[in-house]
């Protein structure tokens, strides 16, 4: 990919392009927005059921979470991106009634964008069905299209070469330019890391980025203000403290702060008052992002889930595990909550066996670390087993190397835990039983 071009900005977003005025249709009780009068294209004939895509066989889930779920379908010669959005509950409900539900709110800011010149992904439509509880997002899928980190994995992977060399300092330029540009438009993404920024390839042979997922984002009028530049940065260089050397760090700033617009040639001239604001700005995004990741532990999730076993036993379970670098050896653990309580019960029936048992699952062995307590004297909650599970996360969270815990179950007894466990993934030298009996009898492991 050819990449010693600058950012193209694409001539229907630039500043001052006029804005396509939409349309609004009824189609089997869906109430649709389309784009520009482009009802054929997404509604015609030979067009899939937007609310049903799972069930034909012709869509393909790129994404799926508890209330949203991504899919790519191709209708045509083309490739259209649909978001849909299922929130049940009254609140939801009444707000889709006002014209403000999830998808909604995306697209009106998808428009407001493109209509301020800030390249975005183009939305094609938006349909509202079942008073607000379900609507879907369509979007366009660009050929040839993506994520910024991945780009950067390609220049950056053999280090080596000068070519390689040149693409990875001319594609942090262009990045840089690109940001300052939506910065000048007064766009604020929220979620700005390299995942939600795409690279398309174009045919003249340069490069052009548009920002995705806009659920969020905000669009002030004129530029954007400095407390929002800073923290859209500290968004962007949370990824790349970690996989890019500190002189292209040093590179994109320097490119960003000198850049043609005016509002960023203000900013070069506050000099090291801006790089201190940056620095507290990083710090401040950090900790939000760890007291974000430490909130998912007790509460169910795309990460983490809490099952009722039966008989007085519960247990907190890891379900996705991200940040394994965070681990000693490499650990492929994704597991649904059906596989965890076929792990799970036949655990729990082994609970009153030695302190030190390996139990064999599809993948591996997993180490089950028992504790008998007097009932008389233990603290309503798993104490000592609670805080090392939730501590082995809180450290990840951290990025800080610790042995992985994937499970933590206990069983309550006239409402206090009288017994309780830990599983973990056996090492692959065998370590791990040892271990265990160490910390037999200690009630507050961790703290």
């Amino acid at each position: 990919m050819a990449s010693d071009s600058t950012t193209t900005i694409p001539s229907s977003q630039r500043a001052g392009a006029s804005r396509v005025r939409s349309s609004t249709v009824r189609r089997s009780q869906t109430r649709w927005t389309i784009a520009g009068g482009g009802e054929e294209s997404i509604l015609g004939e030979g067009t899939p059921d937007w609310f049903g895509l799972g069930d034909g066989g012709r869509a393909e889930c790129v994404k799926k979470g508890h209330l949203r779920s991504v899919w790519r379908v191709g209708v045509g010669d083309r490739t259209v991106y649909a978001k849909v959005f299922e929130r049940p509950g009254l609140i939801r409900r009444v707000l889709a009634m006002l014209g403000w539900s999830d998808a909604e709110r995306e697209f009106r800011t998808c428009r407001r964008a493109e209509g301020q010149g800030v390249p975005v992904i183009r939305a094609l439509g938006v349909g509202v069905r079942d008073r607000g509880a379900r609507s879907v997002l369509l979007t366009e899928g660009l050929d040839g299209a993506c994520e910024l980190s991945e780009v950067w994995e390609e220049f950056s992977g053999s280090g080596g070469s000068g070519v390689d060399r040149r693409r990875r300092l001319k594609l942090i330029e262009t990045t840089a330019q690109f940001l300052s540009h939506c910065h000048e438009r007064g766009f604020f993404h929220r979620d700005g890391h390299p995942g939600n920024m795409l690279v398309v390839r174009r045919r003249e042979g340069g490069i052009e980025l548009r920002f995705a997922d806009v659920n969020g984002a905000r669009v002030y009028r004129g530029t954007l203000p400095r407390r929002a530049r800073l923290v859209s940065l500290a968004q962007l260089d949370q990824y790349f403290q970690r996989v890019a050397q500190r002189t292209d760090r040093l590179r994109f700033l320097r490119s960003y702060l000198c850049g043609e617009e005016s509002g960023a040639r203000g900013l070069e001239s506050v000099g090291r008052t801006f790089l201190s604001a940056l620095d507290s700005a990083k710090s401040r995004h950090s900790e939000r992002l760890v007291r974000r990741r430490d909130r998912r532990l007790r509460r169910d999730g795309k990460y983490f889930t809490t099952l009722s076993l039966g008989g007085g036993w519960k247990a907190t379970v890891v379900l996705t595990l991200s940040r394994r670098r965070c681990f000693s050896e490499p650990i492929h653990v994704d597991r649904a909550v059906g596989a965890w309580r076929a792990i799970l019960e036949p655990v729990v029936s082994w609970s009153k066996s030695a302190p030190g048992v390996e139990f064999p699952v599809d993948d591996g062995r997993l180490i089950v670390e028992l504790r008998h307590r007097d009932v008389s004297a233990s603290w309503p909650g798993a104490v000592g087993h609670r805080v090392r599970f939730e501590r082995c996360h809180q450290l990840r969270h951290r990025d800080v190397k610790t042995e992985l815990i994937l499970a933590c179950a206990w069983h309550r007894r006239w409402g206090r835990v009288d017994r309780s466990m830990l599983l973990r993934p056996a090492r692959a030298d065998g370590e791990g039983v040892e271990a265990i009996k160490c910390f037999e009898g200690m009630d507050h492991v961790g703290d």
